[in-house]
């Protein structure tokens, strides 16, 4: 009996030594994620700061270029329109704004007096993906026309399709 107690008593000690060590193990574990879920915390705010700077200084040149600029993406979505391009047409910044559609636009323009011309008709030569260049000579004109812009004005190289395949080579 004696050494069954002897036994008990061993087996006890290293159930004790074992508890301690797994409640060490899991006070270690749980410092260790605390410190991990600060870290990224930390960085996800500064990531967040980082962002609304690199935003608020898009926004700043953007609206502070003398042209009108409307980016759309490949949906034909607006994703960027300056204050300039509200201006110049006339535009209601509650319509024309992001997520608005390329049509939208110049509905509003037609609706406003600064757009002149067949809607359906603009929007198929526009965005026709083989457009030529006597069809875009032709948008060009006529916007410049309509905006005033006399011959002379016009800045040499000023217009770079980014898409065409001649502007990928070069």
């Amino acid at each position: 009996s004696t050494t069954a107690s002897a036994a008990l008593a061993d087996w006890r000690e290293q159930i004790e030594i074992l508890i301690a060590i797994a409640g060490l193990s899991v006070l270690a574990i749980a410092a260790l994620l605390f410190l991990v879920v600060r870290k990224l915390s930390h960085q996800h705010r500064a990531s967040k700061q980082r962002l609304s700077l690199e935003k608020q200084r898009l926004d700043t040149a953007v609206n502070n270029m003398t042209q009108g600029l409307l980016l759309f993406d490949a949906k034909q979505h607006l994703i960027i329109c300056n204050k300039r391009y509200l201006e110049m047409y006339g535009l209601s910044p509650e319509i024309v704004k992001p997520g608005c559609s390329f049509r939208d636009v110049i509905t509003h323009r037609k609706e406003t007096g600064s757009f002149v011309g067949d809607i359906d008709h603009y929007l198929e030569v526009v965005l026709r993906d083989a457009q030529s260049l006597e069809e875009g000579q032709a948008i060009a004109q006529a916007l410049m026309q309509q905006l005033g812009v006399a011959p002379e004005q016009r800045l040499a190289g000023a217009y770079l399709d980014l898409l065409s395949p001649s502007a990928i080579a070069a």
